[in-house]
């Protein structure tokens, strides 16, 4: 392997790690919501558990990702076998997180027929979905690999093209959830301007994942035609893509930041809420750091020179 497809995996490997802390800590952000909302104690028990299960979701998650550090950092022979496993788990966390969704759609309140809260939490629910089935064809993908020539490995890019078709869908869902977001909630000073800020990182992020499903489609349609250093364009397209999703996540972040500024002076918002939003923002800035590192160690695998050997390009 070239010393820029090991700095590559090298750096996926650190993403992942990377991923799996972000997403720790967002588990922690939700479970302190979740204290706050038994502490205030208004809420219904399943809508306690509805938490409870969000937090799981982050933590199961963040096993996923951890459990794909070795992957990359292992034999490329079981490469492909540990990232469908991985792939499965990140599966059921998102299953986890419409059973969430579920449980706070059904325990919202709709005074006067308000029912806005309800439609978020359904819009989100949908997102979940769709990453169920992200992952689930990305897990498929994967276990094609491993028995198929690793010269040509354009069935699986065709699937994983069709994986991030289903999280553009994803983060659709979630930008549409957010932009009804703005509708529901008040804050004074910078507040709206958060969520306005974290609604367009969900869009952009919605365009990073199309630009990733160009650069698996473009990848397939070239290892068919037996086009040389298909893998290289592949991954100065991914790099692209990571790129944007590097954008997204520091608006997010920005947004996170802004917003938790907002609640933590508007006099209403309990401290221990106005803290775990602080938390939510350093989540997303942790995964705008994976996301500018991964995108460097694609972009420098993209530069190397085509191999002697056949080797998976994954």
């Amino acid at each position: 392997m070239s010393r820029q497809r090991a700095a590559r995996d090298t750096s996926i490997a650190v993403g992942a790690a990377l991923a799996a802390m972000g997403l720790v800590v967002l588990g922690a952000a939700v479970l302190m919501d979740m204290f706050a909302v038994i502490r205030i104690g208004i809420a219904p028990t399943s809508y306690v558990v509805g938490k409870g299960l969000d937090v799981g979701h982050d933590l199961v998650l963040a096993a996923a990702f951890a459990m794909a550090i070795p992957a990359f950092l292992g034999r490329s022979e079981a490469r492909e076998r540990r990232l469908a496993v991985a792939s499965l788990v990140a599966a059921a966390a998102f299953a986890v997180w419409i059973a969430a969704h579920a449980l706070y759609g059904v325990n919202e309140p709709t005074p006067q027929g308000v029912y806005e809260l309800v439609v978020i939490d359904a819009l989100r629910a949908l997102a979940a979905t769709a990453l169920v089935g992200t992952a689930m064809l990305a897990a498929k993908a994967f276990r094609r690999a491993s028995s198929g020539s690793p010269g040509d490995q354009s069935e699986r890019d065709g699937l994983l093209g069709w994986a991030t078709v289903g999280l553009a869908t994803s983060l659709g869902f979630l930008t549409a959830a957010a932009s009804l977001d703005l509708d529901t909630v008040r804050f004074l000073g910078d507040g709206i301007s958060g969520l306005r800020l974290s609604m367009i990182g969900l869009a952009v992020g919605t365009g990073g994942a199309v630009v990733a499903t160009l650069a698996f489609g473009i990848s397939r349609r070239r290892q068919r035609q037996g086009a040389p250093r298909w893998a290289g364009l592949r991954d100065s397209i991914l790099a692209a893509a990571l790129a944007v999703f590097f954008v997204g996540f520091a608006l997010s972040g920005l947004g996170d930041g802004r917003v938790a500024h907002a609640s933590g002076l508007d006099g209403v918002t309990p401290q221990l809420v106005a803290t775990s939003r602080w938390v939510e923002a350093t989540s997303a800035w942790i995964l705008c750091v994976c996301a500018a590192l991964v995108a460097v160690g694609f972009l420098v695998s993209s530069l190397s020179r085509p191999e002697r050997t056949m080797e998976r390009a994954i």
